[in-house]
């Protein structure tokens, strides 16, 4: 009996992790011929994902951008309701997202903004710094918007030495100088702003700040060295913390892990 009992759960196991694996490859998927912008498509694998496994937020707000491109609202604002009461809160990024401009005009976006809006609110007020949390996700709006103006560039084909590309380029290192300079301030004062302090999204945006600030390697070792103590008490986010090892050993002149 003992046998038989321990086999069944066995099984269960290796079916449970196999559900886990399709629905992380099927995101991959979907995201892939997002960026194909075979959108139609993108959006049928994001459902087959959604089937498998308890969607994730970004996920369902990826789901969001292919629907809207695809030309099907109504399945935009679905997954962008879904998106939102799975814990997804960055009013930021959602209001100023190109891909979601389709949807502007519809009367369900204010909907959906005052939505993510009260979201905000609830999980700005469990944080130590909410104040900082809004900062660096202003901060973080503006890091992205440069960078997919670089990437729209690449995508039409535009050479690197190109005055239009070259324009951009000044225009990252700009924003990731003016960035660095209050990121630096932050960390002076606050040290790494993990969990406890911003919330999951603050704390993923501080380190993407941290990330872009190559002008400073050293600065970012000793941020690196700083975030090691929060990883031990779970207070940050290990992937966030193994792509700063390697940014801070290429941007050294060591190996990448």
């Amino acid at each position: 009996m003992k046998k038989a009992l321990f086999s069944i759960l066995f099984l269960v196991t290796i079916l449970c992790n196999g559900f886990a694996q399709d629905y992380a490859t099927l995101v991959k998927q979907g995201d892939k011929i997002y960026e194909e912008k075979d959108y139609e498509k993108s959006v049928q694998i994001f459902e087959q994902a959604f089937k498998l496994a308890k969607p994730k937020p970004t996920d369902l707000y990826s789901a969001a951008c292919s629907a809207t491109l695809g030309k099907q609202t109504d399945k935009a604002f679905d997954f962008l309701n879904q998106a939102i009461d799975a814990g997804f809160s960055n009013f930021g990024r959602l209001k100023s997202h190109k891909d979601l401009e389709a949807l502007h005009q519809d009367r369900r976006w204010k909907e959906i903004l005052l939505k993510i809006e009260k979201k905000e609110a609830e999980e700005l007020a469990k944080l130590k710094y909410p104040k900082i949390t809004q900062l660096l996700d202003s901060m973080s709006v503006n890091d992205q918007a440069v960078r997919n103006k670089n990437t729209d560039l690449r995508k039409k084909g535009v050479k690197q030495e190109s005055p239009e590309m070259r324009s951009v380029i000044q225009e990252m290192k700009l924003v990731d100088s003016l960035n660095m300079i209050v990121i630096k301030k932050l960390f002076k004062q606050y040290g790494f702003l993990g969990f406890e302090e911003v919330g999951k999204k603050g704390s993923h945006n501080f380190w993407l700040i941290i990330q872009h600030s190559d002008q400073d390697p050293k600065f970012q070792e000793d941020v690196l060295q700083e975030m090691k103590k929060h990883i031990e008490r779970k207070n940050a986010d290990g992937t966030d913390y193994a792509y700063l090892i390697d940014r801070v050993n290429v941007n050294t002149g060591k190996l990448q892990m």
